[in-house]
């Protein structure tokens, strides 16, 4: 009689589990009994999961935003390229970066004819002693900046655009 007893109480035990899991389970399904949440969070609707729910179209995301032109204030004369007085052999840029230089030719020290700035895809054409000229164009790699003479197209001095 023991086991018909043991096999009553496992038999109780196994029946209350399954309806503890079907309890639980009919509460995670969201049946209603006026008790539970009504779905809104903060006195709003909250948002559908489901199927017939609207997708949004995709959206680009926004543009990465760059700094206009990274300046270069650079005098010359027929002996080279200065930054703030020093003599300068190169200047460096990042790739895809904008370069704004803008070549001040000195009054002193430069041939009458004055100097033409050549190179990296650009050309200031004759910039007289005294005058500027400015130049912009994208960094995409390493190019070298010449200083001539505009007449005889005699070469004065390299300047290294270091691109990385």
């Amino acid at each position: 009689m023991e086991s018909k007893a043991l096999i009553g109480v496992i038999v109780a035990l196994v029946v209350i589990a399954l309806g503890v899991v079907l309890f639980i389970q009919f509460w995670s399904n969201g049946a209603k009994t006026g008790t539970e949440d009504t779905g809104t969070q903060g006195g709003q609707a909250a948002p559908s999961l489901g199927a017939e729910e609207e997708q949004q179209p995709f959206q680009e995301p926004p543009p990465i935003i760059r700094p206009e032109a990274t300046e270069f204030f650079i005098e010359a004369d027929d002996r080279g390229f200065y930054i703030d007085g020093a003599d300068v052999g190169s200047i460096s840029a990042i790739t895809g970066e904008t370069l704004k230089i803008t070549f001040s030719v000195r009054t002193t020290g430069v041939y009458y004819g004055g100097l033409q700035f050549k190179g990296c895809g650009q050309d200031t054409g004759k910039v007289a002693p005294g005058d500027s000229a400015t130049t912009e164009f994208m960094a995409s790699s390493t190019c070298t900046i010449t200083s001539y003479w505009p007449s005889s197209s005699r070469v004065k001095d390299r300047l290294q655009v270091v691109v990385g």
